[in-house]
């Protein structure tokens, strides 16, 4: 289920959302990084989204995440929250103060929203709150491509 998508970001053009299955053209060459100390769910978010043609790089950490973004093309990251270490939130911080370039999409269960910071940036461009539908992830993402083929230089330029 989403509950939060910051406001400014475009949601009108659905026209890309192609039928369960098929791969968008525009989704190679997007690199979404995922974040959770879950090998299970890591390694199924890996597989979902690599059918979906998108390029997929994993993190057990925080701080493993936060380590490969020095040189690396991520487009996007989809973070767990509950890590030990550096958390999620802790993670979308970090990585908004390096790459404002970088979406970021955090994945949550309910408790764990009463520990979102208050911010006056928004840390993530998605709250994804837990059970959610894997579809969800693949539309995101699908919304990562879709950014990227529109403005390509500002998913480039950090890299």
């Amino acid at each position: 289920m989403l509950l939060h998508h910051t406001e400014g970001a475009d949601m009108t053009h659905h026209d890309d959302l192609t039928p369960q299955g098929a791969r968008l053209s525009h989704s190679e060459g997007t690199n979404i990084l995922i974040v959770d100390d879950e090998d299970y769910m890591r390694h199924l978010l890996r597989e979902v989204l690599e059918d979906e043609g998108f390029t997929v790089t994993l993190a057990e950490s925080g701080e493993q995440a936060l380590a490969m973004l020095e040189g690396a093309l991520v487009n996007a990251i989809f973070t767990d929250v509950e890590m030990p270490g550096i958390n999620g939130w802790e993670l979308a911080r970090a990585v908004r103060a390096r790459r404002q370039d970088i979406a970021i999409a955090v994945l949550t269960g309910w408790s764990d929203l009463s520990n979102a910071p208050a911010s006056p940036e928004p840390l993530a461009d998605w709250v994804v709150t837990k059970p959610f539908a894997i579809e969800e992830l693949i539309r995101i993402a699908r919304e990562v491509a879709h950014r990227q083929s529109q403005h390509p230089r500002d998913y480039h330029a950090a890299a």
